[in-house]
């Protein structure tokens, strides 16, 4: 009877245990696919807001594009009139390039970053690099906005001198009203040239010409980022959808017909140094020249146009051109922009 009973009371345990063992598969059963719907749902909502982010970014550009090709036109104009001595030669459609002041009221679009900040999302993509560089440009938001918008100030006050406070000179000059006293074209040209001449009015000239270079520089790096940017985000969504709309032409950089070999490449690889601080490193990376601002938030591919001459990828505002020695080696590099250039010496 005892037998029995333990037999009994054996079975029982066995029986048991195998339900507690089938209900924690059930339960880890359950909880791989809620960690799977959850995952599907995040990467869902991931591809998204990136599809978002990259509709944000094109029309970034866009806008980013057509101003610096405003302040490009703007700058190389006055910089014109500077260099002539006698205004009175110039027609007077020129001489009003000297009060023309560039919008730069070009904040970048802020809806994702806010949705991303709010619902305190970390990842949109599993590649590293990407996802590093996405965040990047997020936390830099607030100091590029900050930076416009100190330029855009100081283009209001400017705009709110020449149409509010001055009395001298007529800067609605497309305007025509009849019953008003007109000057002949003489009198207001002189009228106009005496103005500028003012040490006051010179000041903001020279003002509106120093913040128009410093903001087609800062926008082109800008630029830059958002380019390189949006072209990572649409490889990685073409791996979703492989039939993805290509990005416009004013994204993408031309291609060269002149072209190097890494072989070729490698005389320009080394340090430049310039002024005792600034240090740019050049490398080649993905078959690439690369110069990378040691100690600054710069990277910039370079393409070859020509001997010694490189476009900087993305950009509309730069080149980059080496100078060699009489034996062929590779002694200094030079940035040029819109209308100045810079020269680091190779260590």
């Amino acid at each position: 009877q005892n037998s029995i009973k333990e037999n009994r009371f054996t079975n029982y345990l066995k029986y048991a245990f195998g339900e507690i063992i089938l209900v924690a598969i059930g339960i880890l059963i359950a909880l791989q696919v809620n960690n799977w719907n959850n995952n599907r749902l995040d990467e869902i909502e991931a591809v998204s807001i990136l599809t978002e982010f990259k509709k944000e970014l094109i029309n970034d550009i866009w806008l980013t594009n057509s101003v610096i090709t405003d302040l490009k036109q703007d700058i190389l104009a006055k910089e014109a009139l500077f260099k002539i001595d006698t205004l009175e030669n110039i027609p007077m459609d020129s001489l009003r390039y000297f009060i023309n002041d560039v919008n730069v009221d070009v904040l970048p679009n802020q809806t994702v970053f806010e949705k991303v900040k709010t619902k305190n999302i970390t990842k949109l993509t599993n590649n590293v690099a990407l996802n590093t560089a996405i965040f990047k440009y997020f936390n830099s938001m607030d100091l590029q906005i900050k930076s416009i918008n100190f330029f855009f100030d100081a283009h209001k006050r400017r705009l709110n001198f020449f149409t509010s406070e001055q009395n001298a000179v007529n800067v609605y000059n497309s305007v025509k009203v009849h019953g008003f006293k007109n000057l002949s074209e003489g009198e207001e040209k002189n009228r106009f040239i005496e103005f500028i001449s003012t040490p006051r009015v010179g000041n903001i000239i020279k003002q509106t010409y120093l913040h128009e270079n410093q903001s087609a520089y800062r926008l082109d790096f800008l630029n830059i980022e958002m380019k390189t940017l949006l072209i990572g985000i649409q490889k990685e969504l073409k791996k979703k959808t492989p039939t993805i709309e290509p990005l416009p032409n004013y994204v993408v950089t031309p291609s060269s017909n002149y072209h190097l070999n890494p072989k070729e490449l490698e005389k320009y690889v080394g340090s430049y140094k310039a002024m005792g601080t600034y240090v740019l490193d050049v490398q080649i990376k993905n078959n690439k020249l690369n110069v990378n601002g040691i100690g600054m938030n710069m990277s910039l591919n370079l393409i070859p146009i020509s001997k010694n001459l490189f476009d900087v990828e993305h950009s509309i505002y730069r080149k980059i051109k080496f100078t060699e020695s009489e034996n062929g080696v590779i002694k200094e590099m030079t940035m040029v922009n819109i209308n100045d250039e810079y020269t680091f010496i190779k260590e």
